[in-house]
């Protein structure tokens, strides 16, 4: 599937998700030397046609993500402690890169830890950000981590 925002010459692109949720993407269109920059939004419902939905997570007084999830230490250059608010049971685990590539999937019961709290080791990755995906039956929710 593909999305156009922009079909003529432009350069320059940079991505982000918004606090709300939507996609930011900043870009600059033009030849030579006039160039126009533009900043533009979207949601992950449009931009995958309904496949993925954004939930958004509770933010408590400090900042801090509240969720069914929590990971930490973040950023990490190591291991990552993953703590479910309910057990992980027949979870799976999935790590992708910031592109969206598939960088692991496994079982999160065969990872070190006990039934709430998992361990996964970033050290084998390059910097940059990563999503840890946690899905079961009855839900699926994700956490960005950033590799340092």
């Amino acid at each position: 599937m593909r999305k156009t925002i922009y079909s003529g010459a432009s350069a320059y692109s940079s991505l982000c998700v918004l606090p709300d949720g939507t996609i930011g993407l900043y870009y600059e269109v033009g030849e030579y030397e006039i160039y126009q920059m533009y900043f533009v939004r979207f949601s992950l419902d449009w931009l995958t046609d309904g496949a993925d939905h954004f939930s958004p997570v509770g933010i408590d007084n400090n900042g801090t993500e509240q969720g069914s999830l929590q990971l930490f230490p973040n950023p990490s250059d190591g291991i990552i402690n993953i703590v479910a608010a309910d057990e992980f049971s027949d979870s799976m685990l999935e790590l992708t890169n910031a592109e969206g590539k598939l960088m692991f999937r496994g079982r999160a019961s065969e990872m070190a830890g006990d039934a709430r709290q998992r361990q996964f080791d970033l050290s084998g990755y390059p910097a940059g950000l990563y999503f840890v995906h946690l899905t079961d039956n009855a839900h699926a929710e994700m956490i960005k981590v950033v590799r340092q």
